[in-house]
């Protein structure tokens, strides 16, 4: 008995070949078209993790070394060392909290480990020659470990042991405690000489500035009882100490690790309003001195810091989730804290991933469909062009499972070698180390495209072959399946549109990196769309060849006519010309929307190109001139006063007032996306008070409504302005705090003789006046505040997550563009052979030349122009149904509402694209049938 051949089971590889040979242009297209696709869909994954370990660690890098390092923290009084280092407790309680409550996975990321030795806070009492200092003033004790190649002495010397001094210590002593000459202790005076310890230290010319003192000067100190670091034994010590100014030192940037942006040696902390000031200094501690204050202030703790760095360039993405559970592991011993907000960095970062896969994902799932689309009508249109063979074949008695399975041994032929191309591809040249998802995706779109292929064979396998055989009769009866998957589709659509925004609109955050719905919608609504679509071109048509046959000339209404009898397979491309449409201006749509939203934060946030203010909210800028810092650009004028108590309100709340110069500020912020409008209602006259717009964010039972009049305590003035509109934002103020907008050149009016100096500036400038308007500012005012609107957009442009979002949208609406237009030529290409036996029937009857070509442009045009144009306002709309659900604001900001922006250009041109391809194939086509043998076309009998 012969064995069974394997063949058998087909219809023979020889006739595979010639079917694929039959169509080789479509064959080299689909291989290129899975190519392309699984080239994009599998670099994407690996992309991600580079990209998602290039965000942890910028977003780490970026944050303050208060938040992405660990800090230890202790109060008490740790023995001084002997020998030469007095703190090597110090360094030893830090070293044993390291080792023993801090995990491995932390310890692995934490590079060097420093400490802060702080002393309990002491008071100024007495300054130099008795003359007592204008501003209360306090002072700390510091020694920073690591710090030596970052000070740099500019006078004196640095700090020492010194040996005690006399001092004057009592009641009835003279006004200088320290001028001992000549003094003899009496009886009836409460008046002693004692032998003070002596503090030397270094300061920065800030705080010897604040503190009015220079080196060689001394000044008599006093435990602070305010502060919790001094015993109550403290309260009422009449004993003090000499603090000696021995060093003017100059520190590196506060910028530089080191000083973990603790600025209290650069810079004194200056507590200041109307009424008081105070000075909080801190100095440089000798470390020989440690000891020392130990003994001569037994009721005074100190605070000891730990500060463990951690390095940004060793976290990875892949560890994130865990090193982010072991940090809530760190066990410090009783007495001690330990602060970090690394989990909150981690927790935001693993959030914004969550948000750029969902939304890479849509496009991606969208692209993958309008790829299987391409392979599905190339697919039909070699299985068109070997119709005539397998109708042949089935007359010869091939079973349909043979033909079918030939089908998909074609399909795998076709699609399988581009997908795994593309998978090595991406591998070689992208690497990674998580196979599965780029393999996942090969995967799906080798059986997509295999399934698209047999799918369009089906109509040729699994058709009577007497319908096979009457060519010219492509009608098909209503199918009841088709209709049951239509209906789905479409419920499945609007279902899906429904969750999303209510999902979206819940505003919870993303529980999954990969939202499987949100994933396939917009693919669906196109698919869904592009059903109805189908659905009504034959009713459209049939009008208008209706319409078109009651004129005289023919073309219109032949060509339209044809589009009512076509074959519905041959529908198959308007179906992937929709979708491929749709995908491609869904990208568009939010890619624009991105960067839209994106200027509109960064306008937001700074108010204008660039803004300067003072070293502290509301602190004039003092010594600079506006005409001499913005030479050649328009500026405007603004006060900032951080906290006004309003009167009239039903709780007088505290909000910010910004007064700015409308007329100056209407020419910087011309031309950009700042609402001009609702700067107008600040420059009408006020009958009953000064007009102003407030925010939304007011409490409820304060918040005022339009018309309430109102009065701002702003000392021996209270301004009384009416609200002329509440808006829910304003240029340069931060969103959530209540605040009140007016005119500066009204309050100046209102304020009478009382000086408004100005607080900001905002200016109108190129990117490229950046480097020397900084560069005036800092001559003229050192600690001004400098921010630039086009620093904070590109900065937001450039995030690692946006900008490979921003490049993926823009390879999905090139790609989607490039399958429309296969698409197109394919709906030309897969009717050919009929219409070529058509125009010579036609021919033969007087039909010109021309007219033949305007009966293809008619038979062609309106189909792709009808669903490219549907497509298009599908993709738009898409964007906008699913906006909640996208939650684009992660990568604009987060600060302000993004909103889904469509221009018409994308629109215009990508139309533009698909009928230029589509042109470009008709006239092929035309061209090609002018010089066809007519006799040979009319044989039909020999078929």
């Amino acid at each position: 008995m012969d064995r069974p051949r394997f063949g058998a089971l087909t219809v023979g590889a020889r006739v595979l070949r010639r079917q694929i040979v039959a169509a080789p242009g479509a064959a080299v297209t689909i291989f290129v078209a899975v190519l392309l696709t699984a080239l994009f869909v599998t670099a994407v994954p690996r992309l991600l993790e580079r990209v998602s370990t290039d965000d942890l660690r910028e977003s780490l890098t970026e944050a303050e070394p208060e938040e992405r390092n660990l800090t230890a923290e202790s109060v008490g009084r740790l023995v001084a060392g002997n020998g030469g280092n007095p703190f090597v407790n110090v360094v030893s309680r830090g070293e044993g909290l390291l080792q023993r409550g801090i995990p491995e996975s932390v310890k692995s990321v934490v590079t060097e480990t420093h400490f802060v030795v702080e002393s309990a806070q002491f008071s100024v009492s007495s300054f130099p020659d008795g003359v007592e200092g204008p501003f209360p003033t306090f002072f700390r004790f510091r020694h920073q470990d690591g710090i030596e190649g970052e000070v740099e002495l500019v006078a004196g010397s640095m700090p020492a042991l010194r040996d005690p001094i006399p001092m004057l210590v009592g009641q009835q002593c003279p006004d200088d405690p320290l001028h001992t000459e000549g003094f003899v202790e009496r009886q009836d005076i409460e008046c002693r000489v004692v032998d003070t310890p002596v503090f030397e230290t270094a300061i920065t010319v800030e705080t010897a500035e604040a503190m009015m003192l220079g080196v060689g000067d001394q000044v008599l100190i006093h435990p602070d009882t305010a502060d919790i670091l001094w015993g109550l034994g403290a309260l009422g010590q009449q004993e003090g100490y000499v603090l000696a100014i021995s060093g003017i030192v100059e520190l590196s940037d506060i910028d530089v690790a080191i000083w973990f942006a603790d600025p209290a040696l650069h810079r004194p902390r200056i507590r200041e309003n109307p009424d008081f000031r105070l000075i909080f200094a801190t100095g440089i501690m000798a470390p020989s001195a440690y000891a020392e204050i130990l003994s001569a202030a037994p009721l005074g703790d100190f605070r000891y810091t730990w500060r463990y760095f951690v390095d940004p360039a060793l976290v990875e993405a892949d560890e994130a989730e865990a090193l982010r559970a072991d940090v809530d592991k760190i066990l410090p011993q009783e007495g001690e804290t330990v602060v970090t907000f690394l989990p909150e960095l981690i927790d935001e970062y693993l959030e914004r991933r969550a948000l750029t896969v969902r939304l890479m994902s849509t496009a991606v799932a969208g692209l993958v469909a309008a790829g299987v689309g391409a392979v599905l009508v190339l697919a039909a249109l070699i299985a068109e062009r070997h119709s005539r063979s397998t109708v042949l074949i089935r007359d010869r008695g091939a079973s349909r499972g043979q033909l079918a399975l030939t089908s998909l041994y074609s399909g795998i032929l076709l699609v399988v070698p581009a997908s795994i191309v593309g998978y090595l591809v991406t591998a070689a040249l992208l690497g990674g180390t998580d196979p599965l998802a780029p393999g996942r995706g090969s995967a799906a779109i080798a059986a997509g495209g295999a399934a698209a292929v047999v799918v369009a064979n089906s109509p040729l396998v699994f058709r009577r072959l007497g319908a096979l055989r009457r060519l010219d009769s492509m009608t098909q009866p209503r199918s009841t399946k088709r209709i049951v998957l239509e209906v789905f589709v479409l419920v499945a659509a609007v279902a899906a549109v429904a969750l999303l925004r209510r999902r979206g609109m819940a505003d919870a955050p993303p529980s999954l990196e990969l939202d499987p719905l949100l994933a396939v919608a917009p693919a669906l609504i196109g698919v869904a769309v592009g059903i109805i679509l189908i659905r009504l071109v034959r009713p459209v048509m049939r009008a208008l060849s209706w319409i078109g046959a009651r004129g005289r000339a023919l073309v219109a209404f032949i060509g339209l006519r044809r589009l009512v009898e076509v074959s519905p397979a041959s529908r198959a491309p308007t179906l992937v010309i929709l979708l491929s449409v749709a995908v491609a201006l869904f990208s568009s749509v939010v890619q624009t929307s991105l960067e839209r939203g994106q200027e509109e934060h960064s306008w937001q946030l700074i108010g204008a190109d660039f803004r300067v203010e003072g070293h502290r909210t509301g602190v004039p800028l003092t010594g600079v001139d506006p005409e001499a810092l913005a030479a050649g650009s328009r500026w405007a004028e603004a006060v900032l006063v951080p906290d006004v108590e309003v009167l009239g309100a039903a709780q007088s709340p505290v909000v910010r007032l910004l007064a700015v110069d409308i007329a100056s500020y209407r020419e910087v912020v011309k031309g950009s996306p700042v609402d001009l409008a609702a700067l107008a209602p600040l420059t009408d006259p006020g009958d009953v008070g000064v007009p102003v717009l407030v925010s939304e964010d007011w409490p409820a039972q304060a918040s005022p409504s339009p018309g309430t009049q109102l009065s701002l305590e702003m000392g021996t003035v209270d301004p009384a302005v009416v609200v002329a509109g509440v808006v829910d934002r304003f240029p340069s103020l931060s969103p959530g705090i209540p605040f009140i907008v007016m005119d500066l050149a009204r309050l100046r009016q209102t304020m009478g003789d009382l000086p408004v100096r100005t607080t900001t500036l905002l200016l109108q400038s190129p990117p490229e006046a950046s480097e020397q308007i900084e560069g005036r500012l800092r001559a003229m005012y050192a600690l001004a505040g400098f921010r630039s609107r086009h620093q904070v957009a590109d900065d937001l442009a450039g995030d690692p997550f946006a900008l490979w979002v921003d490049r993926g949208l823009a390879v999905v609406l090139y790609m989607g563009v490039g399958f429309a237009a296969i698409a197109a030529v394919s709906l030309l290409t897969v009717t050919a052979a009929r219409r070529r036996r058509d125009l010579g029937y036609l021919r033969t009857l007087g039909l010109a030349p021309s007219q033949a070509t305007a009966i293809t442009v008619w038979e062609q045009m309106p189909t792709v122009l009808l669903a490219t144009g549907v497509g298009a306002v599908t993709g738009a709309l898409t964007a906008r149904l699913l906006a909640p659900a996208l939650d684009i604001e992660s990568f604009t900001g987060g600060l302000f509402p993004a909103e889904i922006v469509v221009e018409p250009l994308p629109i215009i041109v990508t139309t533009a694209v698909v009928m230029a391809v589509l042109g470009v194939a008709v006239a092929i086509f035309v061209l090609a049938t002018r010089t066809e043998d007519y006799g040979r076309l009319l044989k039909v009998g020999d078929e």
